[in-house]
């Protein structure tokens, strides 16, 4: 079953246990983009996630996962770093506020995404460029969220 025809319908909070169990069972889950909170490298409503299931000892920084918030909430965020207790430390790439995450509450993480009738793999050269640069240059992202909503680029 894919969810891409489906989740313009239906919250993600309504098909999480869904796309969860899913992943459980070692299937691939492809999701519609929701939000700003990963721009630039992910539109909201434009681009779909193909989202894999994974262990905790694979994830990296750079890496990008589905987990679920304390509060209930499933999100995809960026691993920017790990902890000596093992949690992740997470954070969209439009955002500033960064959260620790317990491995438990990662289901997958996003191996590829298509934008139009083109897929980027996380694999990709031209990717890992782009998330290198993207981690390593944080301190600057106050000044690129400001821009963009001065522009018009997010509403």
């Amino acid at each position: 079953m894919s969810f891409k025809n489906t989740i313009n319908q239906y919250p993600t909070k309504e098909l999480a246990p869904v796309i969860c169990e899913f992943l459980n069972q070692g299937k691939n889950v492809v999701l519609t983009a929701r939000g700003n909170s990963m721009r630039p490298m992910l539109r909201n409503l434009k681009d779909n996630l193909t989202i894999s299931p994974c262990e905790s000892s694979e994830l990296q920084v750079g890496d990008v996962v589905f987990y679920k918030r304390r509060s209930g909430i499933f999100v995809v965020h960026r691993i920017v770093g790990v902890l000596p207790s093992g949690e992740y430390l997470l954070m969209g790439d439009f955002q500033l506020r960064i959260e620790n995450v317990n491995p438990s509450q990662i289901f997958g993480k996003v191996t590829s995404f298509t934008r139009g009738k083109k897929t980027y793999s996380v694999l990709d050269k031209k990717y890992l460029k782009y998330v290198n640069f993207w981690v390593k240059t944080r301190f600057w992202r106050r000044a690129y969220m400001s821009f963009s909503y001065r522009t018009g680029q997010v509403k």
